[in-house]
């Protein structure tokens, strides 16, 4: 018993740990990864874990991971450029070197490959881009290669998935802003329409309240009459629908006033010949013409006009 402790304290004693670091790189125009090939088959691990291998390799005491990375793709592929992910797996590995067995634990990092052309070292004799199709069909990748690259697609593919949730639920962000946006439009285009056709109706109700005989102003007819008017334009005003605000004496606007006639009936600048491009003639009736009388109201919908107010003006 006691030599058999003996002799376990002695494996401890020719026990080393180190840790490596490999770069699965990965060319997603290509949808393939980079594989370099052992130089060197007289060496144990070549004969142990095959010729092909990933990039990569030990991690220095007090080394920073993302360094020693970016030293050993230095070294061993020469300026390539990527864009380094995270880890993706790991295996333990074992070398013997000078009669000490070395327990090499090595982490697998995703890289995604952005430019440049491979320029191999001494310890890598070829160099070769495939997809884990072809390294799994492949008798000379070992169980441990194949094992490091079909976690590295398996990440890929989740963040290609969660890519395209992200995507599809910004188009289906920007698809409900458009239909908000048609519905808006809609409802826009509606409501001008009805309020176009109603609003001859209040016409009627302000021709009716504005010519009641004095002898009947005060009977109940009426003042029916008058809560209806007064009823249909509180709900125009719940749709945005409000009269212009024009009196006599404002000035005349061919944007919102509809000239009729001039005190002296000389011909005028109406709104429907503005809509016709007449800007000369428009530009002399702004500024120069007072509105004597409002014929009929004029109404928009907040800030868009549905009807011009109908105006006589000043010669």
């Amino acid at each position: 018993m006691p030599e058999k402790k003996h002799d376990h304290l002695q494996h401890q004693h020719h026990a080393m740990f180190q840790l490596s670091q490999k770069v699965v790189l990965y060319d997603a125009m290509t949808k393939k990864f980079l594989l370099v090939r052992d130089a060197h088959p007289e060496f144990e691990f070549y004969k142990k874990y095959g010729p092909w291998d990933l990039p990569g390799g030990r991690v220095h005491a007090g080394e920073d991971p993302a360094e020693a990375i970016g030293r050993e793709l230095q070294e061993e592929i020469g300026d390539v450029s990527y864009e380094l992910k995270e880890v993706v797996t790991g295996c333990l590995m074992q070398v013997t070197r000078d009669g000490r067995v070395i327990d090499r634990t090595v982490l697998f990092s995703l890289a995604l490959y952005t430019g440049g052309e491979p320029k191999l070292s001494d310890e890598h004799d070829r160099f070769e881009w495939r997809d884990l199709e072809a390294i799994e069909n492949d008798s000379e990748c070992k169980e441990w290669l194949k094992n490091a690259v079909a976690a590295a697609l398996m990440r890929i593919k989740a963040q290609e998935g969660a890519s395209d949730v992200l995507r599809i639920l910004a188009d289906f962000e920007n698809y409900k802003k458009r239909v908000k946006n048609d519905e808006k439009e809609l409802y826009g285009h509606l409501t001008s329409q009805i309020v176009t056709e109603l609003i001859p109706v209040l016409d009627n109700f302000h021709a009716a309240t504005e010519h009641v005989p004095a002898d009947a102003a005060g009977s109940p007819w009426v003042t029916g009459i008058t809560y209806i008017e007064k009823q249909f334009e509180d709900v125009l005003a719940n749709y945005g629908v409000t009269p212009l605000e024009v009196k006599p004496g404002d000035a005349f606007d061919p944007t919102q006033h509809e000239a009729l006639s001039m005190t002296n009936n000389q011909p005028l600048t109406t709104h429907d010949e503005k809509d016709n491009g007449d800007q000369e003639q428009e530009s002399s009736v702004v500024g120069r013409h007072l509105i004597v009388k409002v014929v009929q109201k004029g109404y928009k919908i907040k800030d868009k006009l549905v009807r011009p107010a109908k105006v006589t003006v000043t010669s």
